[in-house]
């Protein structure tokens, strides 16, 4: 066969080792240059394990797997044809943000000046050139290399961002910077695991219907892992749906009825018994503070260098209302949650007060902190992998980042309620870093409510869930508010996630 029809991966017969245990027994697969593939599942059904595969970051233990990829003339490239695939998924902000893997405060209380957008895509950080190697450059390498780093810049609309420190970008404006220098790699294939999420409206029908369009034409074949059918660009060409470790469907997009449907994968909450008693259970303890407002925020401003974050914003909180926060990415509103937190340190610049104590005046920000459930993408990035899912709720007494103190058995006992009604207790002695993104997002929101928060504050709580998982965080969050007297605090991009609780509106912009 002529090698230009050639299948740019051939898999055959292939298994896949996951540390301890072998999956995807014996799939077969073929990608083309020509198709732009989806990758369909439930949550934790291996869609990411098997890109990390192809990757090479997990070990194909059987069968024949055959990259039939051009060369490259880079010399800083790796010779293994696993180096000219792109990867994009939310582990790329454990390694943009090393400095939050150690406390999630850190973005804003250093000192120092953290690495900035410009350096991380500059020539010598993406080929991670080592400055005592001596290579002979190409001629004009290093003026085709600007040149590409412009088009890029100004096809992902992230000029602004160059001279920005990484620490201060948003979740949505890393996976937009982690988007392009991936690219800056010259990858044959790109995969773009749950891209949308973080992601504004605007910028999510950017990237579906501009950017990934632009670089099919450009010869980047482009494959797309998500766990909700809906986010499937139209121009799909082809499906792999996954469940359970295996393969259920491999074909042409439109010989299936996905295009027709749309809709979500099976829901499972047929298997698990109802939630509400034992989120309600949870509560049973809470000593009533018979106090109207919560939050109070007159004149807020905060500053980043000479740029405006916040600028002049007035807030009140009050007992019964459920709010969403809305904006564009960049807009301020992680910002804004961290000086209810207590978490930024210009909170004692400001005219704040949390539960009527004013930051600022002697107060102990701990003693306010038990009374706030939060969960959150940084909360994700800096949580340590190898902690098991329980002791990941069990740290929710204690608004610690891992389990230090011995819990109660009264606190376990409710704890492996909560494993048992959420029908996950297969994950209550499995590491965070073995577990799929839509389940460490399932365990950090228990953490969240564990505890029997009066104000629950959740930052973009729905991102890379599938339909069925969505509608289970909402529901939690409906119960929260309406049985147990909880303020709500939602940041979203996507109304269509907002639990019918919400009855007020911030929007910042």
């Amino acid at each position: 066969m002529d090698k230009k029809h050639l299948p740019l991966i051939f898999m055959d017969k292939v298994s896949i080792r996951l540390w301890d245990r072998i999956v995807f027994n014996e799939i077969s697969w073929s990608i083309h240059s020509d198709q732009f593939w989806a990758v369909c599942g439930k949550t934790g059904s291996g869609k990411t394990v098997l890109a990390r595969a192809l990757c090479g970051e997990f070990p194909f233990v059987s069968g024949e797997v055959v990259y039939n990829f051009k060369e490259s003339t880079n010399p800083y490239l790796a010779d293994e044809p696993q180096a000219r695939i792109g990867y994009v998924g939310f582990d790329m902000n454990r390694q943009m943000k090393p400095d939050q893997n150690r406390f999630v405060q850190s973005r804003y209380w250093s000192n120092d000046e953290s690495l900035s957008v410009r350096d991380y895509l500059s020539r010598e950080r993406v080929y991670e050139i080592n400055p005592f190697q001596i290579i002979k450059n190409q001629p004009g390498e290093i003026s085709s290399y600007r040149k590409r780093q412009k088009e890029l810049l100004q096809l992902f609309q992230i000029e602004d961002l160059m001279d920005r420190e990484i620490d201060m970008l948003s979740n949505g404006e890393c996976r937009k910077v982690a988007m392009v220098h991936q690219l800056l790699k010259d990858p044959v294939l790109l995969i773009l695991d749950n891209p949308f999420q973080g992601l504004d409206l605007r910028y999510r029908d950017l990237l579906s219907n501009s950017i990934i369009p632009s670089l099919i034409s450009q010869g980047i074949t482009c494959m797309l892992i998500t766990a909700d059918k809906t986010e499937v660009p139209q121009n799909v060409t082809h499906l792999l749906e996954i469940d359970s470790f295996k393969s259920i469907f491999c074909g042409p997009f439109e010989h299936t009825s996905a295009k027709v449907k749309m809709n979500a994968l099976p829901p499972s909450s047929s298997k698990k018994r109802n939630t509400a008693e034992s989120i309600a259970s949870l509560f049973s303890e809470r000593s009533e503070d018979h106090r109207d407002v919560l939050v109070r925020m007159s004149h807020v401003n905060v500053k980043s260098g000479r740029k405006f974050i916040l600028k002049d914003v007035n807030w009140t909180i009050r007992k019964g209302e459920h709010w969403a926060v809305t904006g564009p990415n960049g807009s301020g509103k992680t910002t804004l949650l961290s000086l209810i937190l207590g978490d930024h340190p210009q909170m004692y610049a400001n005219d704040i007060e949390v539960f009527g104590v004013h930051w600022g005046q002697g107060s102990n920000i701990w003693s306010i902190k038990k009374r706030i459930g939060w969960m959150a993408p940084e909360l994700q990035v800096c949580y340590p992998l190898e902690t098991c899912g329980q002791n990941v709720v069990l740290s929710g007494y204690y608004d610690s980042i891992g389990l230090f103190c011995k819990p109660s058995k009264q606190k376990r006992c409710k704890v492996e309620d909560l494993f048992d009604a959420f029908g996950i207790s297969e994950l209550k002695e499995v590491s965070l870093g073995s577990m799929s993104e839509g389940n460490q997002r399932l365990l950090l929101l228990l953490r969240a409510i564990v505890k029997g928060p009066e104000l629950l504050i959740l930052d973009e709580p729905c991102q890379g869930l599938p339909p069925d998982s969505r509608q289970q965080v909402i529901s939690i969050v409906d119960t929260l508010a309406y049985q147990c007297s909880t303020a709500i605090v939602f940041v979203t991009h996507q109304p269509d996630e907002l639990p019918s609780c919400i009855n007020r509106k911030l929007t910042l912009g």
